[in-house]
């Protein structure tokens, strides 16, 4: 998968050029020096990263001026592979090339950077055949890199070196972040340092590199780890054990490739949908936006910015997959317009895009508090909806960024019972009511169901009504009826309650029942502790009552009637002639 990205990936670049890497390039926090021909040092550029962007959350613009644009090109061409690979023996000096220098604010004033790491850092740079003379595959790869690029600008490399020991210690005021000095020259010239670096470095490790008759190939850096202590990461049965060899054009295009996916990593945008119809990558923070209209198809990766370097979280093929939707509409399931409107109802209607049933599914169920990788903010108090988050906000990602129904079809029932009894625990009513409504148009959307909770339920309150007012004996006909009359007991009973604070948290036992014996034993205490006060002439009460005790499902509990019973307008609050209610 992986090579079929980096083909599209390179038609991309072909196009776009370096411009596809660095027009989102991130720079580092600290101060950036450019010196010109002249040696005069240019006002310093200060970058302090956006609040958003340094903790990882939806990206937030930067100033891309054309004095960011500039450092950023230079800074892109001037940074090592890896730590590992640096040019300064001490690792103090982080940079590539002789035109720039970078070190550690920090280490300007605790005595880190002295002349002799400079020294070192130009020496390598003014020989680098002396840095690889210890390895006869590396010596002869800069050999062919000399050959394409030149020989160093000793020169300029010497005044370069000057500069920097009588001024760099002047900006020990940063205290925060990186000192970056650049020395002016054409972008051309940055770019031709970097490959002088870049392909000689580029493999993962020099006994990795084979020389063949026709090229010299390795084992890549980028996306692939050796380590001497995981004898399992090499292929023990093959006469060469590393997994797998690639040109050192290859290794430089994986790490073109890499760079991209982690400069918009940085920015916050990390699903990057890679279509193989249209030949072209979309990265993304959100759900993929699809103005011609066209399904997509091709390949989907996660990623998000590591310790060091990109991480690719997850990846897919993905088939047909679109951000329209057709037939999600949420009902008029209960009389009350509070439920469906104001900022934080919702519309009856139908919804035709993904992200809108998103931001429905964010504000609804996790309060806005969902993300999809790592750990949900302190600030949410909530214990339940966070303990959600953790276990339901997979299922979401696979249905809202890769358009798989499948695994929220198959926890959403226990999804929605759990947030609405939460709501209804804490006192949360409204809540609750918007909770089930959205509950019920996701579960009509995802099972393709013609009749509607909004259908049912009307159909069940009328009946129940005409039970429970008749003057002769009714009974119950189906286990839906019975569960939607339970649910009405429980609001009904909890309204008797005295408590100072009145907590709807009288249907959680019965939701967590295994048995209806188990339920009619709960109604049976319910009673007995508040009958007191209850006009014993309710026929009404009296009918509701009679007809709970003398069913027996056939089924197991369904807590989704339950819940509706509970939350719909009370069928006992009616006043008939001649009788009273607790209203």
């Amino acid at each position: 998968m992986l090579k079929q990205c980096q083909e599209i990936f390179q038609i991309e670049y072909n196009t776009k050029g370096e411009a596809l890497i660095t027009n989102n390039y991130t720079l580092d926090e600290g101060i950036y020096i450019l010196v010109n021909k002249n040696y005069e040092a240019q006002e310093p550029f200060i970058f302090v990263k956006p609040k958003k962007l340094k903790q990882g959350k939806e990206a937030e613009k930067i100033d891309r001026n054309s004095e960011y644009n500039m450092f950023a090109e230079m800074d892109y061409y001037s940074k090592l592979i890896e730590m590992n690979k640096p040019i300064d023996p001490k690792k103090a000096i982080h940079s590539n090339n002789l035109y720039s220098v970078w070190v550690k604010a920090e280490n300007l004033s605790n005595g880190k950077l002295t002349d002799q790491i400079i020294d070192g850092y130009f020496n390598v740079l003014a020989n680098p055949q002396a840095k690889y003379k210890k390895s006869k595959i590396l010596s002869e790869l800069y050999q062919n890199v000399e050959e394409q690029v030149g020989e160093v600008d000793l020169d300029k490399l010497e005044k370069n070196r000057e500069w920097i020991k009588n001024n760099i210690f002047n900006y020990g005021y940063q205290t925060k972040g990186y000192v970056k000095i650049y020395f002016e020259a054409d972008i051309a010239i940055y770019k031709q340092e970097a490959e002088r670096y870049l392909k000689v470095n580029i493999f993962n490790k020099p006994e990795t590199i084979i020389k063949t008759k026709d090229d010299i190939i390795g084992a890549p850096s980028n996306n692939f780890g050796l380590n001497d202590n995981k004898v399992y990461l090499r292929n023990k049965t093959r006469k060469c054990d590393v997994p797998y060899l690639i040109t050192a054009e290859e290794a430089i295009l994986q790490k073109k490739f890499f760079d991209y996916l982690y400069n918009e990593a940085v920015a916050g945008n990390r699903y990057i949908y890679i279509d193989t119809s249209k030949k072209m990558i979309m990265p993304t923070n959100g759900i993929l936006s699809q103005d011609d209209g066209k399904d997509f198809n091709g390949y989907l990766l996660q990623v998000q910015k590591g310790k060091e370097e990109l991480e690719i979280l997850d990846c897919d093929i993905l088939a047909n997959y679109s951000n329209k939707v057709e037939n999600f509409k949420a009902r008029e399931i209960f009389e009350d317009s509070y439920t469906h409107s104001g900022d934080d109802g919702i519309a009856v209607g139908e919804y035709t895009k993904l992200e809108d049933i998103q931001k429905l599914v964010h504000r609804l169920f996790f309060s806005k508090f969902i993300v999809y990788r790592g750990d949900v903010s302190s600030t949410l108090k909530d214990s339940v909806v966070r303990e959600s988050i953790y276990m339901y906000r997979k299922a979401f990602e696979e249905w809202f960024y890769k358009g798989n129904t499948i695994p929220v079809s198959a926890c959403i029932d226990k999804l929605s019972t759990r947030l609405i009894a939460n709501s209804l625990e804490q006192g949360y009513f409204p809540r609750a009511r918007r909770q089930f409504v959205l509950a019920d148009a996701i579960k009509c959307y995802l099972n393709k169901e013609s009749e509607t909770m909004a259908d049912v339920a009307n159909k069940l309150i009328g009946e129940l009504t005409q039970k429970v007012s008749s003057k002769s004996n009714e009974v119950l006909e189906s286990d839906e009826q019975y569960y939607v009359a339970v649910g009405q007991m429980l609001y009904y009973l909890q309204s008797y309650s005295k408590a100072g604070k009145n907590m709807q948290n009288f249907i959680n036992p019965v939701l967590n029942s295994k048995s209806d014996k188990r339920i009619k034993d709960i109604l049976m205490q319910l009673y007995k502790r508040y009958n007191y006060d209850m006009y014993a002439g309710s026929r009404r009460f009296n009918n509701l009552y009679s007809m709970v005790l003398g069913y027996t499902p056939e089924n197991k509990v369904d807590e989704n009637f339950i819940i509706y019973g509970y939350l719909t307008n009370n069928i006992l609050f009616t006043k008939e002639k001649g009788e009273q209610t607790n209203e």
